[in-house]
């Protein structure tokens, strides 16, 4: 087969130039394509992840907000844990002691007031004794009963021979009550 060759050197390597032109062209359309297409999934990803931002954002403040509440609820209960555990601390049984008070007084002794001191260890009690004897014999019975240490009567109460009004105070053992 023969060829001929009816192109000039000149158009020739002009219609090379257009050939690799046109390459270059559709190489840099498809790249301008792919580019574009690229950034549009750029752009689409980029939003889609602002949104699951800002909805993780919210939720973690509503979080924080749910903890915070949480950490102030925790605080009270602790704070009114910690009052009753005062109070326990300083709770004292006295009904030992008040059962065996009322065992020891006799029908001829009567109270006004009994007031007790813990931290003092002390008890104070005030009333009315029909006779002296009688108050006598009952500064006596708590002597010997174990619960007091040290009964006080001073000598005003024992002046007058019947009715006399009293004031006894007395060392307590709450060892012994804080045993029973």
């Amino acid at each position: 087969m023969i060829t001929i060759n009816l192109i000039s050197p000149g158009q020739k390597k002009n219609l090379e130039k257009q050939k690799v032109f046109a390459a270059v062209c559709r190489s840099v359309a498809v790249i301008f394509i792919f580019t574009a297409v690229f950034s549009g999934l750029l752009l689409g990803s980029k939003y889609y992840l602002e949104l699951r931002l800002s909805g993780i954002l919210s939720q973690n403040a509503r979080e924080i907000n749910n903890v915070r509440d949480l950490a102030l609820s925790i605080k009270k209960i602790n704070s009114q844990i910690d009052a009753v555990s005062n109070i326990q601390n300083e709770y004292y049984r006295w009904s030992p002691l008040l059962v065996e008070l009322a065992k020891l007084t006799p029908a001829e002794i009567s109270f006004a007031e009994i007031n007790l001191y813990k931290q003092e260890g002390m008890i104070e009690i005030t009333g009315l004794a029909k006779t002296r004897n009688d108050l006598i014999s009952y500064q006596k019975l708590l002597e010997n009963s174990g619960w007091f240490k040290k009964v006080d009567l001073p000598l005003e109460a024992l002046i007058g021979k019947e009715n006399n009004n009293f004031s006894i105070k007395a060392s307590l053992d709450l060892n012994k009550a804080a045993s029973l």
